[in-house]
């Protein structure tokens, strides 16, 4: 370590503390605020919460820590939480995660750099699990499953009139002849996976984890019908003769061109439309409701429905992205989303009451998403094979 580097270290860990001097608060935020030293302090900053169990610092003092080393201002309490925005990886210009947290509207930024690795000798390493990635299985119209996996290569076979191609993480089909008779395949997402298939009218959808959508080879008719479970976002091709339609459970949404996402798990008992472009309706039984962009339908089990004006696209849109994504959730909210992509069973020990906002990638191991909810101070975890342990 270098004397710098020591140096920077022992001051955070003074002023984190409450033990810092006057002179040594001058110093530090003089070495803060020269930007020749910004890579030596935000490794020092991730190296010393990596190393330190509990790292904790008081809320009155986050504050100046983070808007000196990164620039962002702490929001008021008395005043309306801002709009956050996703952080991509190459912002602070390090081939690092990033994970910023926010607890009770005072907030810490963690830093992980893959490119300078610590061992910890933690439950949390010694079993970690990886992160969910594009895996799902397709099946077809025969009942034959497929086994679709982005190492695998590019495959193609034919459903109906369609030629299916497999690549990267997609499913694209393609009309090559006079349509035939209809024939459906479901392609599902298992926890821990997630993909995107091409229709054969160019529309998309993107599934999450533990997901699926049923759909026809080829569309023919008056219009274009599709049933899904779970999340999955759409980009609609536009063709008014041909509207398209959306089942899930009870509920229909209908669209002639647009953007629009659907959250609608088996394990909560909503399920939310989200339009982020052009025109769709929701529909239940007799009841129907037209959204405009930034508005998102919410439909209850038991049919009440309710209309959210501005919604937060980007906590919305985050699994997208690459990102978790909270404001103001609670631990139960959290280890859903989290405890859907790595594949893992969640038991509560205790109750936790620290709230959670702000965005974490969902590239990194389940350790370090765990690493970084943990300097919230008010939550701790235990790995134990697929079983996480959540106490206070």
């Amino acid at each position: 370590m270098t004397r710098l580097k020591s140096r920077i270290q022992y001051l955070l860990r003074r002023y984190a503390n409450s033990e810092s001097s006057e002179d040594e608060e001058k110093e530090l935020f003089s070495l803060l605020e020269q930007p020749n030293y910004e890579s030596e302090i935000k490794t020092s900053l991730a190296e010393l919460i990596e190393a330190t169990d509990n790292f904790e610092i008081d809320p009155r003092r986050k504050g100046r820590i983070i808007e000196k080393v990164f620039g962002y201002t702490e929001p008021n309490l008395q005043s309306p939480p801002p709009k956050r925005r996703v952080f991509q990886l190459n912002q602070f210009a390090v081939a690092a995660s990033v994970a910023l947290l926010i607890s009770f509207g005072s907030f810490l930024t963690w830093q992980w750099l893959d490119s300078h690795p610590h061992e910890e000798k933690t439950s949390l390493t010694t079993n970690d699990v990886p992160p969910g990635g594009n895996k799902a299985v397709l099946t077809l119209a025969n009942g034959r499953q497929v086994i679709l996996d982005s190492l695998l290569g590019t495959e193609s076979f034919r459903q109906g009139s369609s030629v299916v191609t497999n690549q990267n993480g997609q499913l694209a089909y393609n009309i090559e002849k006079t349509p035939m008779d209809v024939v459906f395949n479901t392609l599902t997402t298992p926890r821990g996976g997630q993909y995107q298939v091409m229709l054969s009218d160019g529309s998309r959808a993107w599934l999450n984890a533990e997901s699926s959508i049923y759909f026809p080879t080829n569309f023919t008719g008056n219009e274009r019908r599709v049933r899904i479970t779970g999340e999955v976002y759409f980009e609609i091709e536009k063709n008014p003769d041909m509207p398209f339609k959306v089942e899930v459970g009870q509920i229909e949404i209908r669209v002639l061109g647009t953007h629009f996402n659907i959250n609608a798990y088996d394990s909560q008992d909503i399920v939310k439309t989200t339009l982020l472009e052009g025109s769709v309706e929701v529909i239940r039984e007799k009841s129907a409701l037209t959204l405009r962009p930034g508005q998102q339908a919410q439909v209850t089990s038991n049919g009440e429905t309710n209309v959210i004006e501005n919604v937060n696209i980007d906590e919305v849109m985050a699994w997208k992205a690459g990102f978790f994504q909270f404001n103001s959730a609670d631990i139960e909210t959290v280890m859903k989303q989290v405890a859907r992509w790595y594949d893992v069973e969640v038991i509560y020990e205790g109750k936790v009451t620290t709230l959670f906002g702000g965005s974490i990638p969902r590239d990194m191991s389940a350790s370090k998403v765990f690493k970084a909810l943990e300097l919230t101070g008010g939550v701790h975890f235990k790995i134990d094979g697929k079983t996480v342990i959540v106490t206070p």
